[in-house]
């Protein structure tokens, strides 16, 4: 999981295959969002993994 330092609340998941997919998160979830909010934006960018639909086909 990475962070980065943005004031936007933003999050998504990148990766070629599940063995190296990465969440990342803004500095803005975890100042805008309280923890409940922040545990779901967290829980629906997993998903992204479990279903591989986070892989770019090209």
């Amino acid at each position: 999981m990475g962070l980065i330092d943005d004031g936007n609340p933003n999050a998504f998941t990148f990766g070629h295959h599940k063995n190296n997919a990465r969440v990342v998160i803004t500095s803005g979830i975890l100042q805008h969002l309280n923890k409940k909010e922040q545990a779901s934006v967290v829980a629906h960018e997993m998903g992204h993994v479990v279903h591989s639909d986070f892989i770019i086909m090209t």
